[in-house]
């Protein structure tokens, strides 16, 4: 999970949440603040009833009800704690002994989701075995989690040192969840929908979120590129649709994992070990951040986004003479490797995009807007709208408050990478590499490992995540 946004209040929790279709284990918990008339649940003890349930899951994530961008995000690897294992293995031969599966996650391995909570959760049901095994495992992350919860945003909690504290006071007092985090997760890809009021979903765009670090969403790229277009537009619409059930309209986002498995979670779809799952874990009940920069992509862009394929093309009559000349040299309309494809206006040229939303830079506010857009000119640092390709800044506030957006679209995902590259190499040239120049001698960096940036992602590491990234596409 661990996408821009979190979850809204309303939503129907295996329905949308907890299910991967089937009979996939309910893995998703909520829990209500404090001084709600509701039962709830301290997130200590619902992490470990969700372990003793599935007691097969490596990793768990807790997460804010009301935070973005990761900043509500922590995990907690419990096959690290040696302490703890014991209880697991406990955990899986008694559920195997009362027929409620082997504590596998993903794929269907004995009892669902929904009879193994029973057993636990409702408790009426639960027998002396596991109510043991409940108590035994929270004491333990009671005082495990202190020092292994990895919190995505420290900052936000006071710095590493008492992050911990602050997060679960935090949690406890605002509600959130905790969910289980699947072994291989491959992609992330994300949608953008519009819910009418007569209930009609409409697929707007489809983005591949990019972290760094885990959990922290930094930027993304379009179109996605994890799994076919049409699975993907079907889960995202049938979200859609039982939210414009429950009474929401306008624009939602929607959040994916998209997971592989294998045989230590029991066996795949039909049987098959290594089958690719996609699951949704976030839904975002506003405008996101992502339709905000597709909505400037398409104003720069000036194409069309095509929801039944999911590709933005424009038209390109240099492409329909190139095309011409090879079918004239007996060349088939997919060679040359541009990418072309037949439009309703003839001959047209995909168009992608990366976009870095929210970059924070300490030296920023050192330079007048005046003087580095006039240096963007010098160095060629612009968007073509004869090409339309290239990079556009985004002034999401002043440079006084050191934040920056960054838009680059390109032909292919290698382009725009490597036009985003282009563009932080030269920011770093005009303001820096991410450390702040003007500080006091002997005052905290606004930037230290251990206390990122809060208004924004830290300038480094997305330089960083961009440059490996572009790397990788540029040698695939």
């Amino acid at each position: 999970g661990g996408g821009e946004g979190d979850d809204a209040a309303f939503i129907v929790g295996g329905d949308i949440y907890g299910r991967g279709g089937g009979n996939a284990p309910m893995l998703r918990r909520e829990f209500a603040p404090y001084g709600d008339t509701d039962p709830c649940f301290d997130v200590v003890e619902v992490m470990a009833r969700l372990a003793v349930v599935h007691p097969r899951v490596c990793r768990w994530i807790m997460k804010i009800d009301d935070e973005s961008g990761g900043r509500g995000h922590a995990f907690i690897d419990v096959s690290a704690i040696r302490e703890l294992q014991p209880v697991l293995r406990r955990a899986v031969e008694t559920l195997a002994a009362a027929g409620l599966g082997d504590g596998g996650v993903w794929g269907d391995t004995g009892g669902s989701g929904a009879e193994v909570g029973s057993s636990v959760a409702g408790d009426a049901g639960m027998d002396d075995e596991l109510r043991t095994l409940c108590g035994t495992a929270a004491a333990i992350l009671r005082r495990a989690i202190p020092g292994r919860a990895v919190i995505a945003a420290p900052a936000a909690y006071g710095g590493a040192q008492d992050s911990w504290t602050r997060f679960y006071t935090e949690i406890t007092l605002r509600g959130g969840v905790v969910e289980a985090c699947p072994v291989t997760v491959t992609g992330s890809p994300s949608v953008n929908l519009f819910i009418a009021p007569t209930g009609d979903v409409h697929v707007l765009a489809t983005h591949e979120q990019i972290f760094c670090p885990a959990y922290r969403f930094v930027g993304a790229s379009f179109p996605q590129s994890s799994v076919p277009h049409a699975p993907l537009a079907a889960a995202a619409t049938a979200v859609g649709e039982a939210a414009a059930r429950a009474g929401v309209s306008g624009f939602v986002g929607v959040d994916f994992v998209v997971l592989t498995e294998d045989g230590t979670s029991g066996k795949g779809s039909e049987g098959i070990t290594g089958a690719t799952r996609l699951w949704a874990v976030d839904l975002n009940v506003r405008p996101s951040s992502t339709q905000a920069s597709f909505d400037l992509f398409h104003f720069v862009a000036g194409g069309t986004f095509n929801p039944a394929t999911g590709v933005y093309s424009i038209p390109d009559p240099e492409g329909a003479a190139e095309q011409a000349m090879l079918e004239s040299r007996g060349g088939g309309a997919g060679d040359g490797g541009m990418g072309m494809v037949e439009g309703r206006d003839g001959v047209e040229s995909p168009r992608h995009y990366v976009v870095a939303d929210f970059l924070a830079h300490p030296n920023l506010s050192s330079m007048h807007h005046d003087a580095f857009f006039n240096a963007c000119r010098l160095e060629d640092v612009c968007y073509d709208m004869e090409r339309r390709s290239g990079t556009v800044f985004s002034l999401v506030d002043s440079f006084a408050s050191n934040v920056l957006g960054v838009v680059c679209v390109g032909r292919s995902p290698g382009a725009s990478f490597r036009e985003l590259a282009d563009a932080l190499d030269f920011i770093a040239r005009q303001v820096g590499p991410g450390v702040d120049m003007n500080r006091h001698p002997g005052a905290p960096h606004l930037l230290d490992d251990d206390d990122e940036a809060e208004l924004g992602t830290p300038f480094r590491l997305v330089h960083s995540t961009v440059k490996f990234l572009a790397a990788q596409l540029g040698s695939s």
